[in-house]
């Protein structure tokens, strides 16, 4: 209930908690019985539209954080391979690797390394 609260003040939103517990008879309620049929009436007078605009459920909501997780990983990956790819760089070019060892996925994500160096530089 603390961080609806804080929720509520920070974000300058109307909410309410309805909770249910196997352990009590009554379900807790926050911030009152009359504020939570307070925000209840408010949302129900809302256009229908309205009310399902942010509505998310479950499923949803782990589908979204998925992608987005998705998404982020492969940025990591990509970051990865460029540091990856940025080492074999200079390997080669102190003799420690020998271009010859490298696969073909190897030589093309060096190739445009190589090619994204040689612009930077010639930017300066």
């Amino acid at each position: 209930m603390k961080k609806l609260n804080e929720l509520t003040t920070l974000c300058a939103v109307e909410a309410c908690a309805i909770i249910f517990s196997p352990y009590n008879a009554e379900p807790d309620v926050w911030p009152s019985h009359l504020g939570v049929q307070r925000v209840i009436a408010r949302f129900r007078k809302m256009p229908e539209f309205e009310q399902n605009k942010k509505m998310t459920n479950q499923e949803s909501f782990t589908r979204q954080r998925l992608n987005k997780e998705e998404g982020h990983l492969r940025k990591l990956h990509k970051e990865n391979r460029y540091k990856e790819m940025t080492i074999v760089m200079y390997q080669c070019l102190i003799g420690e690797m020998m271009i010859t060892h490298l696969s073909m996925l190897d030589l093309n994500d060096l190739g445009s390394l190589l090619n994204q160096k040689t612009r930077e530089i010639e930017r300066r």
